[in-house]
């Protein structure tokens, strides 16, 4: 008795291009995130293990709510990320 979901954020740019488990995630359920160039998406998911892909760069998160007897409990994870490596800049300015 679960209902789970993905949030998915993608450039606006890029709706029509992710793909979950070999089918398009449908634009009309992309919103636009306030005044940025992001829009997200609410998909809702069955049980069990799933892929989602793109050529472009997406974020995505993951989570799912207990109903009924499983009315007391929940998850929510990151999905699949592609961080990048920040390089630290030394401070060159002396303190004032």
């Amino acid at each position: 008795e679960w209902h789970h979901y993905l949030n998915v954020v993608t450039p606006s740019k890029s709706i029509g291009k992710i793909v979950i488990d070999g089918i398009s995630i449908p634009s009309r359920v992309f919103y636009r995130f306030g005044l940025s160039a992001f829009s997200i998406a609410q998909v809702e998911v069955d049980y069990g293990t799933h892929v989602i892909s793109s050529n472009e760069p997406f974020g995505l998160y993951c989570y799912g709510f207990g109903f009924g007897e499983a009315s007391y409990d929940a998850y929510g994870n990151g999905g699949g990320q592609s961080l990048e490596i920040v390089v630290q800049q030394p401070d060159k300015t002396a303190p004032v």
